[in-house]
């Protein structure tokens, strides 16, 4: 037998066709073509279509009932090269090659980006975006840590284990966080260093670069904070403010004010250049643009 061969247009052009019409189309994508509809309402199949998806496109599908997917409790899997490179479960999403690769009972997780959350396996409600974001995350079954943790930007919060409450925008922030919890980095670079202090929340490029074990600490601007490795509850908004304090409870708001501080704590320094030049005093208040400028040795001093 020997099918009719027809093109597109001539095929449409049939009056009533019968259901399980077959014909031979010659143009567009070619193929042996079958009425799937009804006379009155003809829908055109490719023959062997009902098994599978085409790789160049379907047609005549129905809302509702045709789908891509599972129809079991089974993990739909994406392979490159033969590589995992996406997945969707029940309740979790992976889109990248080997991201959320070693999950076994997280749950709620987000991780779109080549090895996002790559060796996380028990922990829930994790968002990872980016290349590697939150790659070693992997706390213990039943502890609480490496929790609710948002990663988003290449390698952020890269080496967090079991750090909790955590969020990272930017490329490698919280980099080295391992265990520290409650932190808030948004820039580039940003707590880059910080491994186990906790409560930080810095915002702009390379602020708190280089913190690591410095608690309750505020950093808004360009490199705000950025020599500060160990110091506690400062707050810093400026350009370069406080930019090597390892002291503590320092409030700076300014282009470099209290930039060269580093052990010196309870100062105050609000304007451009305040306090530019201390190091190590203490309970020193500076309002004003280049307020105490020079002061290096002075001890309770007060200028507005």
């Amino acid at each position: 037998m020997l099918v009719p061969r027809m093109t597109q247009a001539e095929r449409n052009a049939i009056v009533s066709p019968a259901s399980g019409l077959i014909m031979f189309q010659t143009d567009n994508t070619a193929g042996f073509y079958y009425n799937s509809g009804t006379p009155g309402a003809p829908v055109w199949m490719p023959v062997g279509s009902t098994s599978g998806w085409g790789t160049t496109g379907n047609s005549g599908l129905t809302t509702g009932v045709n789908f891509l997917g599972t129809t079991d409790n089974v993990v739909l899997t994406f392979k490159v090269n033969n590589q995992l490179a996406g997945k969707v479960e029940t309740f979790n999403t992976a889109l990248g090659l080997n991201a959320l690769y070693a999950n076994s009972t997280g749950s709620g997780n987000i991780a779109i980006g080549t090895g996002a959350l790559y060796n996380n396996t028990v922990r829930g409600n994790l968002v990872a975006v980016g290349d590697s974001a939150l790659f070693n995350n992997n706390a213990i079954s039943g502890a609480v840590q490496g929790r609710m943790n948002t990663a988003l930007g290449s390698k952020a919060l890269f080496t967090n284990t079991t750090g909790s409450s955590n969020v990272a925008s930017g490329f490698k922030t919280l980099f080295f966080n391992t265990t520290g919890y409650g932190n808030t980095a948004i820039g580039n670079l940003s707590l880059f260093t910080n491994s186990i202090g906790h409560g930080n929340t810095a915002g702009g490029c390379n602020s708190l670069v280089n913190n690591t074990t410095g608690n309750g600490n505020t950093a808004l601007g360009y490199s705000t904070l950025g020599t500060s490795n160990s110091g506690n509850y400062n707050v810093g908004a400026g350009w370069y403010a406080l930019g090597s304090s390892n002291g503590n409870y320092n409030i700076a708001s300014g282009y470099m004010a209290l930039m060269n501080n580093t052990t010196g704590s309870s100062n105050v320094a609000v304007g451009a250049s305040a306090l530019f030049s201390n190091t190590e005093r203490t309970n020193l208040v500076a309002v004003g643009d280049s307020a105490m400028y020079s002061n290096v040795w002075g001890l309770q001093n007060t200028a507005i």
